[in-house]
């Protein structure tokens, strides 16, 4: 559920008076906590208990008079009025919790809640991705032949300032390919080898997976990343690029091939599909299709990458034999170890923040 659906679900103020009506001044607050992109956590706090307030979304310094409101001599802190969410209201209590699922677009926008019954409008929030930086998260895969899960299979959370891993929960397949959508959710691709691979929605906050469909193409996905709103796939039965349609499960060939063994690939900020494969960084124009050949990545103790991601502007990459994670400035191509020893069969790696 988007956060745009979650708002206009409120009830509106069928009664002119629930509008102008007179109350104390409170002092409204809204405050974030989760992942963005993400499921994340909306505390407002401070409003007229029983009344109702609207959310306001916008970017930049400055102010936006909200003339065309029931507020007219309201103003926001920002440059540019974006979205408005509401009237909504606050149930009798002054504080209202919201749980959406945020996607990447609103990540970088101001927040503030306006009172309707006082006009009075909370201070500024920003929704920054930075808020939310250091962490990666890592899925297991098969472990041997097709294998999908063993024991300990697991999504997992990598801290990269302290160098620790914790087990987020337990999975019931493993995954092979990992990634945030558009939409704000995390995907997965199951390591079912020939079997028909299904595509998943994980919860980053448990670990739990939710079947979306079974894709059409019998050759295990090995490479699974978003790039411009397009869920890319590298399918191991025939080493070719392909796209994939996650309601239907459908498979559309591209028909770049290259060597699969021990690839992966990720967009970054820019929705550049960048593949790694056998330790070579390559630039993957999925729309010839073609490749760009950037180079070998220096550094790294193992050259059979199991998963990458972009994070906050930089490309990781997760090895195997030994299973480390490393940090790759693409302009050297080499890579530093980020102190992250993987233990267990991690096979995909995702960042909330490109």
């Amino acid at each position: 559920m988007s956060v745009r659906t979650i708002f206009s679900s409120a009830a509106a103020c069928v009664s002119a008076l629930c509008l102008f009506a007179s109350a104390p001044a409170m002092a409204q607050s809204i405050d974030f906590t989760g992942t963005c992109p993400g499921s994340m956590t909306i505390d407002i706090d401070g409003l007229t208990p029983g009344g109702q307030f609207v959310v306001l979304a916008g970017t930049g310094a400055g102010t936006v008079p909200l003339t065309a409101s029931p507020c007219p001599d309201a103003e926001t802190s920002f440059g540019t009025l974006v979205r408005r969410f509401g009237p909504m209201m606050d149930g009798g209590t002054g504080s209202v919790t919201l749980s959406p699922t945020v996607p990447g677009s609103f990540c970088d926008l101001t927040f503030q809640v306006l009172d309707i019954r006082t006009c009075e409008i909370s201070e500024p929030e920003t929704l920054d991705a930075a808020v939310f930086e250091g962490f990666i998260y890592a899925a297991d895969g098969r472990t041997g032949g097709f294998s999908g899960v063993t024991a300990t299979s697991g999504l997992h959370l990598l801290d990269l300032a302290s160098g620790t891993t914790t087990l987020v929960g337990p999975m019931g397949v493993g995954v092979t390919g990992l990634d945030y959508g558009p939409d704000g959710l995390l995907y997965g691709v199951q390591a079912e080898g020939r079997n028909y691979p299904g595509i998943l929605t994980m919860d980053p906050l448990d670990g739990s997976q939710t079947l979306i469909s079974e894709t059409s193409d019998i050759g295990s996905i090995s490479a699974f990343a978003w790039a411009d709103g397009v869920l890319y796939g590298w399918t191991e039965n025939g080493d070719v690029l392909n796209s994939i349609d996650p309601l239907t499960g459908d498979v559309t060939l591209l028909g770049y091939s290259t060597g699969s063994l021990h690839n992966c690939f990720a967009a970054d900020d820019s929705e550049q599909l960048f593949l790694v494969n056998n330790g070579t960084v390559s630039l993957v124009d999925p729309v010839t299709p073609s490749v760009t050949v950037l180079g070998v990545i220096s550094g790294m103790a193992a050259t059979n990458g199991t998963g990458c991601t972009f994070h906050e502007g930089d490309l990781y990459v997760a090895t195997g034999s030994p299973k480390r994670l490393y940090q790759v400035d693409l302009p050297t191509l080499t890579a530093t170890d980020m102190g992250i020893s993987l233990s267990d069969n991690i096979d995909a790696i995702a960042s909330p923040t490109r």
